[in-house]
């Protein structure tokens, strides 16, 4: 399992030599969908809630990177094939195992199928219990790691096992954000880290044009490709990390490379939701920078769509203990960010709440539009525009419909009173809409 992001898995079965992977992962899926009738009624004091899950399969040629610094890395899958996976979960149904027509043709004759959506089938899961089973027996050519063993207790050995552990752990450490590698240390103790409610900035950078270049893209062109990606990631969680934040991680999206940064958790520091803000437009900045890549000997220039998103959510180390685990935060917040995301015009950063940037002495906020987030019944409306006496803000109504800029001219105000102060005004005026949505100049 390579991903987990609260609400998605990524699972990769590597290919073996007996041509089971196909096989093996559609078992997989079978029993993680057994697995989630446990979850169908969870009574809790709110009512009964339920879990579904859809599963998506695909097979194919990808690339495989390491991506960052011997600091901070990341492990990440580009490619078409990969995005076609993602594509059989979206067509796939709560409950089923869906296939690509593609990976159907593979393993035909060992389940029996029902047609889904065009071009994709779905697995029937007439399998006895004895027959399917809860795990699977099977040869793995992988070379696995020797323990650390402690022969010598003497000073000197006990030295040198330490400094082989972490020998061992280094490379390991450096695919975790460093606040979450350091929370973790500090719970040792429990193997786990508290759960919280903080109220975090959530920023989503969907990285556009090499992923799809992938399968267009010479085979000497691919280390200038990884390349460019590994000098992007590093030098966006330079930024990151200088400003307080943490680059989760470089997920596959539908259309390109997912960066999800979270501000204010698990480490909280003033002003985040502004730096935030700073940080997506440092990132637009250094995405407009790179220059292009060769593919198939013709220049590809890469860009980005970032959303913002501040709100409460949930956050927790899930799974177990002593076994796999992983640090999420979960909740409207960070589905709306990536909303977002989608909706942001190529180089642009989409907010729902007020964010402001410096320019010339002022303070500017651009309002170009509401929010329809998915969920949601109908769009707050408009109300009365300020009057002709309110002095707390100048609007320009020049600009295009449900479109304004909010300028605060006094040139002294220091950045924490000026974004108090736009907080103020989104929560008090009748002009704004509640879910208005906002973009950084």
């Amino acid at each position: 399992m390579l991903e987990f992001t609260g609400d998605a898995l990524l699972i990769l079965f590597p290919k073996d030599r007996s041509g089971k992977d196909v096989e093996r992962a559609v078992r997989a899926g079978l029993r993680m969908q057994r697995a989630m009738k446990h979850f169908e009624k969870i009574e809790t004091p709110l009512g009964v809630f339920s879990l579904g899950m859809r599963v998506g399969l695909h097979t194919g040629k990808f690339l495989t990177a390491n991506i960052g610094t011997a600091e901070r890395m990341e492990y990440v899958l580009l490619g078409n094939t990969v995005l076609q996976a993602k594509h059989a979960e979206s067509q796939s149904m709560r409950g089923r195992v869906c296939l690509t027509n593609e990976t159907y043709e593979l393993v035909k004759d060992d389940f029996n199928f029902e047609p889904g959506q065009p071009g994709y089938m779905l697995v029937l899961d007439d399998l006895t219990t004895g027959h399917l089973g809860e795990y699977e027996l099977f040869s793995s050519t992988r070379r696995r790691s020797i323990p650390v063993i402690l022969l010598d207790s003497s000073r000197e050995g006990i030295i040198h096992a330490i400094r082989q552990g972490i020998e061992r752990v280094a490379p390991l450490a450096a695919h975790m954000p460093l606040q979450v590698l350091e929370i973790q240390l500090e719970s040792t103790g429990t193997r786990t880290i508290p759960p919280n409610f903080p109220t975090p900035a959530t920023v989503f950078v969907n990285l556009r044009g090499l992923t799809e270049s992938i399968d267009q893209t010479l085979p000497n062109e691919y280390n200038d490709i990884v390349g460019c990606f590994s000098e992007a990631f590093s030098e966006i969680n330079a930024v990151v990390e200088s400003k307080g934040g943490i680059l989760k991680k470089v997920t596959c999206h539908l259309s390109g490379s997912d960066m999800a940064i979270y501000f204010g958790t698990p480490k909280v520091y003033p002003d985040y939701p502004l730096r935030a803000a700073e940080t997506a437009l440092a990132v637009r900045n250094i995405i407009q920078q790179l220059p292009p890549i060769q593919v198939n000997g013709a220049p590809i220039q890469l860009y980005c769509q970032i959303g913002v998103n501040y709100g409460p959510t949930f956050s927790a180390e899930i799974g177990e203990p002593r076994g796999r685990r992983e640090f999420n935060v979960l909740g409207d917040t960070i589905n709306t960010a990536a909303r977002l995301m989608n909706r942001a015009e190529p180089t642009r950063s989409s907010l729902p709440k007020l964010f402001l940037k410096r320019q010339r002495g002022n303070w500017i906020l651009i309002i170009w539009g509401i929010s329809l987030s998915k969920g949601k019944l109908r769009p707050p409306p408009f109300m009365r525009s300020p009057r002709s006496t309110d002095k707390l803000f100048r609007v320009h109504h020049h600009l295009p419909k449900n479109t304004a800029v909010v300028k605060y001219p006094r040139k002294t105000m220091r950045r924490n009173e000026c974004f108090n102060l736009a907080r103020w005004v989104g929560k008090n005026s009748k002009w704004i809409p509640r879910n208005a949505l906002y973009e950084i100049k």
